[in-house]
């Protein structure tokens, strides 16, 4: 739960892959129950969703790792979230593991 995208965005900025798995009534009662309110009073709150955090806050904040997968729902997410710590020089570095999806496990000391 780093973006409000699946539930603040048109359809049409989902690629047709990403309308079948990101389904916004689906998704909406499970960021409900991890922000611990309704969507409709934390839709703009940093701290529910990270990837509205301030370039002054983001420029203050440790440095950080994105990874995701090639074929991840989450991938637009992790995507903009580099991008918020790479503006703010707070990237340390961003990975796409290719040919895997959202639940696959990978062994990183290969």
């Amino acid at each position: 739960m780093v973006s409000n995208d699946a539930l603040v965005q048109p359809p049409e900025y989902f690629s047709d892959w990403e309308r079948t798995v990101i389904i916004p009534e689906i998704l909406k009662g499970i960021y409900d129950c991890l922000a611990e309110r309704p969507f409709e009073e934390c839709n703009n709150d940093m701290w529910v969703w990270p990837n509205l955090i301030t370039d002054e806050l983001c420029q203050n904040a440790p440095p950080a790792l994105f990874l995701t997968s090639e074929f991840d729902s989450c991938r637009k997410a992790a995507t903009q979230g580099a991008e918020v710590y790479r503006r703010n020089k707070r990237l340390l570095a961003f990975g796409i593991t290719p040919g895997s999806a959202h639940f696959d496990y990978s062994n990183y000391n290969l």
